[in-house]
Parts: C-alpha cells; structure tokens; sequence
C-alpha cells in the first residue's frame, strides 16, 4: 500500500537559531496533508499529499511564519507508506 506523496526540499534564509527552526516546523505541520516534517537552520524537507495541500500553501506558510525567504525549492514524487 502507501500513497503518492510529494517531497518538498526548501532552502530558506532568514532562519537563525532553533526558536527559528520551531516556528516554522510547527506552522508546516499545522497544514493538512502534511506527513512530514524536518527543519533545519536554512532547510526544509517535507512530505505531503498534493491533493490536500499545495506546494504554494507549503511555501506561503513559511514566508507567514516571520521574517523567512524561500530562496529555492525542489520537488520530488515518491510512493511512500503512509
């Protein structure tokens, strides 16, 4: 079994520190759809069911979360379990 999901890779600038890292990990997670989730100082990784949520919902959460850019993304289809 499993369903398709997408994964999300995002370089951010902006981020500093872990409160940072916590933000915008929190509001990422606040998203339906999203089934995971892994922020690190500059980065971005998450896996999500794009016909819950769109990569711009994905995307638009992390600019709203505080003083963030995203400075490039990349997407990749996986058949994961879920």
């Amino acid at each position: 079994g499993g369903a398709y999901l997408t994964k999300l890779n995002i370089l951010i600038s902006g981020m500093h520190c872990e409160a940072c890292v916590g933000v915008i990990r929190e509001d990422i997670k606040a998203l339906p759809g999203v089934r995971a989730c892994e922020v690190r100082v500059g980065q971005a990784e998450v896996s999500f069911d794009a016909e819950v949520t769109a990569k711009a919902d994905l995307l638009n959460a992390i600019r709203a979360s505080g003083s963030f850019e995203v400075r490039g993304f990349s997407t990749t289809e996986c058949r994961c379990n879920s």
